[in-house]
């Protein structure tokens, strides 16, 4: 089921929808990161971290930036304060598609993420996205804030 919600998040079960964010855009930006806020308790019933008190956790998938018909690949990591636990995204590769009507342009990494952003002057805003990297990290369905979306200078993998 597809959604665009601008101010709201849906729970969905175990995939996520998320809320629109807008970011400045940095001169010649070459990735995107994506992030996600997720409760202690529900990273911690899943065994991603082992302690009761502590930050929010987060969820930050880093993505190369939208160019007309480039092909992009997915990074995806958990962050716990300054430990940070790759999930394995193994092959996980789309290609930008860009909609030049109506100004946008979606990304689809098969079975890991769904994108639709708009850029405009010195803006990006997330429209639109979906990932199941939650649920295959063992993290139950539910609702999962969006932190936001920004462009990010260098490699978005490295």
């Amino acid at each position: 089921m597809t959604h665009i919600a601008p101010d709201t998040s849906t729970n969905i079960g175990p995939e996520v929808v998320i809320r629109s964010g807008v970011a400045p855009v940095p001169r010649q930006a070459s990735g995107l990161l994506l992030a996600w806020s997720i409760s202690r308790s529900a990273a911690k019933a899943c065994g991603l971290v082992t302690g009761e008190s502590g930050p929010s956790v987060r969820l930050e998938v880093c993505i190369g930036a939208p160019a007309n018909q480039s092909a992009s690949s997915l990074e995806a990591r958990v962050l716990d304060g300054d430990r940070a636990s790759p999930l394995a995204t193994p092959q996980a590769r789309g290609t930008w598609i860009q909609d030049s009507i109506r100004g946008v342009w979606h990304l689809d990494i098969e079975g890991l993420l769904k994108l639709t952003i708009r850029r405009t002057e010195g803006l990006i805003e997330a429209l639109y996205a979906r990932t199941e990297l939650l649920s295959r990290a063992g993290i139950a369905g539910g609702r999962y804030e969006f932190e936001g979306a920004s462009l990010v200078r260098g490699d978005p993998q490295g």
